[in-house]
């Protein structure tokens, strides 16, 4: 009976041995976080990304685990862990902090890829633990991406539907200018040409087109670059109605001078003649340095004017015979059609395209501004 009663206590002293040292073993596994990771999708298909939300870094469950495991690796009072959990040192001395640090440092909770994702994605959550002795388990775990907002896709092609690009003007001195069709949906963009000066049909302008901003939603695909042929620049011989523009140009000079003068009789214009000049104009936005004017960036704008021109007379409003010295030259701007066709305006703006034509006085004077405007002179 002795032997059969020491017997069990035997037995009931190896199984005591066992549970406590496999309690032991158990304590000093490394355990598992992957269940308790938490994390979020932000930003838009194709352009998304995936972050743990709950990470070593950020105040919650899974730090103040790690703390724990490292504080009692060092054997730290239940209180001191909870003080450090709070974030508070005091009571715990530099070289343990500094073991427990060392031991965080050693963990990372991270995705394999985490920007440019779209939904439907395959990503890899990852718990490293790169201490000797491990206080977490290194784990893997494969995520599927949903939940990213619908993105809006864009190309060049799209872009040029909806913004014309084309060249306006004289031939020789042709100019590009730009302007919305629709601006509905349209990022803000720039368009940068390789020429856009003195340009003359056939020529051929590349432009570049870029996204103005970064913005949220907006992919940009496919080249951004397009070829542009220059065509339907004007020349001065196609210019037409201009019978009409002498005659708003030579009752507006009527009416300005009218009663000017003294002496007997009705005013009168004599020995007129007219000229006619293309005027060029540039459509581009200034680089923003001091100094520099264009960048080669065209400015956006409404619907431009496809040619101006400037209608100059050259007058004697001369009352008296014989006197030489009331010669005059008056100039106004017109706008003119892409088909070549001026555009009289009851309401004219002057225009300074023949500034210094001539010098001198009288007569003199107006064989100068006949001289130096001879090939815009109008029959």
């Amino acid at each position: 009976m002795f032997k059969n009663k020491h017997a069990i206590i035997t037995a009931t002293v190896v199984i005591a041995i066992v549970i406590i040292g496999g309690a032991l073993i158990h304590s000093r596994q490394p355990v598992s976080l992957l269940a308790d990771v938490k994390y979020a999708t932000s930003g838009y298909n194709d352009n998304g990304s995936i972050d743990v939300t709950n990470g070593l870094d950020t105040k919650g469950k899974i730090r103040d685990e790690v703390i724990e495991l490292a504080g009692k690796r060092e054997k730290l009072s239940k209180a001191q862990i909870t003080s450090l959990q709070n974030g508070d040192e005091n009571g715990v001395s530099p070289s343990t902090i500094d073991a427990i640090d060392k031991d965080y440092r050693n963990i990372s909770i991270d995705f394999n890829k985490s920007t440019l994702l779209k939904n439907g994605d395959k990503v890899s959550l990852y718990i490293k633990d790169k201490n000797a002795k491990p206080l977490v388990k290194s784990e893997k775990k494969t995520v599927t991406v949903k939940g990213l907002e619908k993105t809006k896709t864009i190309s060049t092609n799209q872009i040029l539907k909806q913004v014309k690009v084309q060249a306006i003007g004289f031939n020789g001195k042709g100019t590009l200018t730009a302007y919305y069709v629709s601006k509905r949906g349209l990022p803000a963009i720039k368009i940068k040409a390789s020429k856009f000066k003195n340009l003359k049909n056939n020529d051929t302008v590349d432009l570049k087109i870029s996204l103005r901003n970064s913005e949220d939603g907006i992919i940009f695909k496919g080249s951004h670059k397009k070829s542009l042929k220059i065509n339907h620049l004007l020349n001065l011989a196609q210019i037409t109605n201009t019978k009409a523009a002498e005659t708003t140009v030579y009752k507006t000079v009527y009416a300005n001078q009218k009663g000017n003068y003294a002496g007997s009789g009705a005013f009168k214009l004599t020995a007129h003649q007219y000229f006619i000049k293309p005027i060029t104009h540039t459509y581009m936005k200034s680089s923003g340095k001091f100094g520099t004017e264009t960048s080669n960036y065209l400015s956006i704008k409404s619907h431009p004017t496809h040619a101006t021109v400037a209608i100059g007379l050259l007058s004697n409003s001369n009352l008296d015979e014989g006197e030489d010295d009331n010669y005059s030259f008056d100039e106004y701007t017109f706008h003119v059609n892409s088909n070549g066709k001026i555009m009289i305006s009851k309401k004219l703006s002057d225009s300074s395209a023949f500034e210094d034509s001539g010098f001198g006085s009288g007569s003199e004077y107006a064989k100068d501004v006949i001289k130096n405007n001879k090939q815009f002179e109008l029959n």
